[in-house]
């Protein structure tokens, strides 16, 4: 069971996906075996945009998560966050090494932001970011059930910090809207129903999307869970 807020909960999503070939073609022009570079930097971007669902992902919880970006990301607190963070990753290094030697494998609209290697999480969250948009087509593989909770404070249509459009995903196993700002986790309502839910899923099968070999492994684990 993965369980996560705001970022977190679109980091558990991501985790439970299928990338297939989404996100590579919203950011370059090539295949992923036509990319030019040095081996080690193709092989860590092939890690970063070409990925499976974890293994061993049952289920997901995912609370106030932005799937589709959120205004703060654009806004000051979004800009100041960025400025603060360490932009010397390997794979991000790795992006704007390929980027300046070879820009016609890289989509111009994403260009200039690896060349400078402004590519972070909070960075990631801005609507407008491309392979953030092509990345909203991503759902959890078939067999991983997923549940969100989302705030809409005071009917204003969000949680003060996250759009209720971009907190809600269409298929989900669960869905509650409670009138609450951003840290919703808070809440008894919320708290009861991540608890109700970890309960429900104890109880099914793991349909084991990601790894088939450990469902009964992770039946077992689920029997074993205590009250």
């Amino acid at each position: 069971m993965l369980v996560g807020h705001s970022l977190g909960g679109v980091v558990a999503r991501l985790l439970a996906v299928d990338s297939g070939r989404v996100l590579w073609d919203a950011a370059f022009t090539v295949a992923p075996g036509q990319l030019h570079g040095a081996a080690e930097n193709v092989a860590a971007i092939q890690d970063i945009f070409l990925f499976d669902p974890y293994p061993e992902v049952c289920a997901v919880v995912m609370l106030a998560a932005p799937h589709k970006g959120g205004p703060a990301a654009s806004g000051f607190a979004g800009r100041l966050a960025r400025a603060l963070v360490a932009r010397r990753a390997p794979e991000i290094q790795a992006l704007k090494e390929v980027t300046l030697a070879h820009p016609e494998d890289v989509r111009e609209e994403v260009r200039d932001s690896y060349r400078f290697a402004r590519l972070d999480s909070i960075w990631t969250l801005r609507a407008p970011q491309p392979v953030r948009r092509a990345g909203e087509s991503l759902l959890p593989a078939p067999g991983i059930r997923y549940h969100t909770i989302a705030g809409d404070l005071h009917g204003q249509g969000g949680d003060g910090q996250v759009p209720l459009e971009s907190a809600l995903l269409p298929g989900a196993r669960s869905t509650l809207v409670v009138d609450q700002g951003h840290t919703l986790y808070r809440d008894p309502v919320v708290i009861g129903r991540v608890l109700e839910i970890l309960r429900e899923e104890r109880g099914l099968p793991c349909a084991g999307a990601a790894d088939p070999g450990n469902t009964a492994d992770a039946g077992d684990a689920a029997r074993d869970m205590p009250d």
